[in-house]
């Protein structure tokens, strides 16, 4: 449970829902990244409420089992305190460097591997 700060966000279990596919084709891989890339940004802009990830403290995506890898998309995030990742799908912290002034990460129950990637 993360305390509360000037505003906690909370997206829980909701998650946009996936794209029909077709066949799988080469480019299937870039625009699986895409698509995700695409539904990590508007789970961000729901969870934050039109607030700027650059002025949020708290953010939680607990939950999104749709979510891999945070990427590029925390690379803004310079006041975030407390991120809440837990229950999602993550197979790497690769992405959190741009979260410098966290002071709690809750990243359990997903399949990650190592924090030495983190930071």
């Amino acid at each position: 449970h993360l305390p509360p700060c000037r505003a906690m966000h909370r997206l829980g279990n909701r998650s946009p829902r996936p794209s029909p596919r077709s066949r799988a084709s080469p480019s299937s891989g870039d625009e699986d990244a895409r698509s995700g890339a695409a539904s990590l940004q508007r789970a961000l802009d729901a969870a934050l409420g039109g607030e700027p990830l650059s002025e949020a403290f708290s953010l939680s995506l607990a939950g999104s089992a749709w979510l891999r890898s945070v990427g590029r998309s925390l690379r803004g995030a310079r006041s975030l305190l407390h991120l809440d990742l837990s229950r999602c799908s993550l197979t790497t912290l690769r992405g959190l460097d741009g979260c410098a002034s966290l002071v709690s990460l809750n990243v359990s129950d997903n399949a990650v591997a190592t924090l030495e990637e983190a930071f």
